[in-house]
């Protein structure tokens, strides 16, 4: 696809409703200002990938009953909107791992210039007032770090640190691209059933030595990623959960692994640390994690960090963070206790 003009791609960017709806939204109101712009980026889509859309069995499957001109149109809307969907993606990772700014985007904006950033380029959830799944600060609105390509990735997320009470000892990093003036800021609102259980870790807190495992994504659970590695580590008077779902190599240009770390005091029965990463990786720095488990793989790719959280929380609120952060990870949602179908659950490898 052609350079896409800055105007459109910026609007695209910062909507957290994500592509799949608002390419649509644009393409279909003649009147939008940024119509005519979508319209010359749809018209320069090469015919031959739109015929090879068109072709294909899915497409024909809901849109063969619809005329040639139709069916044309809503092809190059669909090439558009996985594109761009792609670029955005690239180009989040490339602005949270470029280094050099004092005050990285979003932080160069008025609205949140005067916060202290921390050494992980993170600020204090307590510094905003919640809307819903935005975040908004002196008029403008922000919302955090997706750790995987879906913009809502962390909408669960944050329900379930306000919903546990958590906002004053939570510290996030601001997503680069998507915000906005607040009084045009998208809402978005998701159901899904997610909690937590109190885990049994008496097996674990007198262990000497690690204990961990690995899943293999099943063919209902999400594609984009190549497994998921966990280990409890035994370290002086503490135990410490990793877990890491690492992208398949396709993937790692869009998106980083999902990183959680927590740590158990066995003495108080409490996570008295938690915190969420993304782990970005090269070519050869994937292929070198992918042969090693989490346990051995050491500081493998660029950490960004997500989230940190200082306050000692129970193990049932541990889960219902870890769940979220790794939605659709079905594995991982058994391992914190939903109810999931077999169908939807990895092997363990």
């Amino acid at each position: 696809m052609a350079s896409l003009d800055r105007l459109l791609f910026d609007h695209l960017a910062s909507d957290p409703s994500g592509t799949i709806f608002t390419v649509e939204r644009i393409a279909d109101d003649p009147t939008h200002p940024l119509f005519p712009t979508l319209q010359q980026a749809l018209d320069n889509i090469d015919a031959h990938a739109v015929a090879t859309v068109i072709a294909s069995p899915g497409f024909a499957g809901i849109y063969g009953d619809v005329g040639p001109a139709v069916q044309d149109r809503q092809a190059r809307v669909n090439i558009f909107t996985e594109e761009v969907a792609k670029q955005i993606c690239s180009a989040r990772l490339t602005a949270l791992t470029s280094g050099g700014a004092a005050r990285p985007v979003p932080y160069d904006h008025p609205s949140v210039s005067d916060l202290e950033l921390s050494e992980d380029l993170l600020v204090p959830l307590s510094s905003f007032e919640l809307n819903g799944s935005v975040l908004i600060r002196n008029g403008h609105a922000f919302t955090p770090v997706p750790p995987v390509e879906s913009p809502n990735a962390m909408y669960w997320f944050m329900s379930a640190v306000f919903r546990l009470g958590l906002q004053t000892s939570m510290a996030l990093r601001l997503d680069p691209l998507m915000h906005g003036p607040a009084t045009e800021f998208p809402r978005v609102f998701y159901k899904m059933w997610m909690y937590g259980r109190q885990l049994d870790l008496s097996t674990l807190t007198t262990m000497t030595e690690e204990s961990f495992g690995r899943w293999l994504p099943s063919t209902g659970s999400s594609q984009t990623s190549e497994y998921t590695d966990y280990v409890w580590s035994p370290r002086d008077d503490e135990l410490h959960l990793t877990v890491e779902e690492l992208p398949r190599r396709e993937s790692i240009a869009t998106r980083g692994s999902r990183y959680f770390h927590a740590i158990y005091h066995p003495k108080s029965s409490r996570f008295i640390h938690t915190d969420g990463a993304i782990r970005v990786f090269t070519e050869e720095q994937w292929a070198a994690r992918c042969g090693a488990h989490v346990r051995n793989a050491g500081k493998a790719g660029q950490r960004v960090k997500v989230f940190r959280l200082d306050e000692a929380i129970t193990t049932e609120a541990l889960t219902t963070l870890c769940a979220p952060y790794f939605v659709w990870n079905y594995d991982i949602a058994k391992f914190c206790g939903m109810d999931v179908p077999d169908a939807f659950l990895g092997s363990a490898a």
